[in-house]
């Protein structure tokens, strides 16, 4: 599977994304609407397709495979929308997202200070997609899980999108060097996607100073 690591889109509201030169990975520009965000989270899946709600608020397309970093044979949990209970249509989804940037367009939530722990990681296999929970607050944000392509997958490399704001990609340490002051990792323009590979280590996203409803997406797919 060829698969090239930087491709980037123009905007989706019609305009070119700045690269990120500086520390603060965020872009700016007009807030779009809570519709628009939501549809765009779950851009290519049908209404009645199934998703399921991850511990942590994401929504899940597919299968993960949770397991420690100390020992790759441990599984610590298995993810699975289409056999599920709990799993939902991509319609009820976009419903909760709407919901929960209401809420966060007026509390700022401390979650995602810091870098998630690293004795856990995701695997995502071929054809997954991963629609993260929404990012508020000020300075660096990081999502609380590390992703890394599945066993078959063709590469290690996976897709990763910056909804409403930009953002990076790195791994842990990448994610904690910056944390610390020094800017490492992979830069994502808004509305644009990047492939990356830590090659076998796990990938984090992380951004700064987000807007109101900024998400990440990172898939397995060509």
């Amino acid at each position: 599977m060829s698969k090239i690591k930087y491709l980037g889109l123009l905007s989706l509201l019609g305009m070119i994304a700045l690269p990120i030169t500086d520390v603060q990975a965020a872009q700016y520009h007009e807030p779009i609407s809570v519709d628009e965000m939501v549809n765009d989270s779950f851009e290519g899946l049908d209404e009645t397709d199934l998703v399921l709600e991850m511990p942590e608020g994401g929504f899940l397309y597919g299968e993960a495979i949770e397991y420690s970093t100390d020992d790759p044979n441990t599984v610590i949990a298995n993810y699975n929308s289409e056999t599920d209970p709990n799993s939902v249509t991509v319609a009820e989804a976009k419903s909760i997202l709407k919901e929960d940037a209401a809420i966060k367009e007026h509390e700022v939530e401390v979650y995602g200070a810091t870098p998630p722990t690293a004795d856990r990681l995701r695997q995502l296999p071929y054809g997954s997609r991963y629609v993260s929970t929404i990012f508020t607050g000020n300075g660096w944000r990081f999502a609380d899980v590390q992703w890394k392509a599945g066993p078959n997958s063709g590469g290690e490399y996976l897709r990763w999108s910056s909804l409403v704001d930009g953002g990076r990609v790195g791994s842990y340490g990448e994610a904690y060097a910056t944390y610390t002051g020094s800017l490492q990792g992979t830069a994502i323009n808004v509305n644009s996607w990047v492939w990356n590979t830590e090659y076998g280590q796990g990938q984090i996203y992380y951004t700064f100073n987000p807007i109101s409803g900024t998400q990440y997406v990172v898939e397995n797919i060509d």
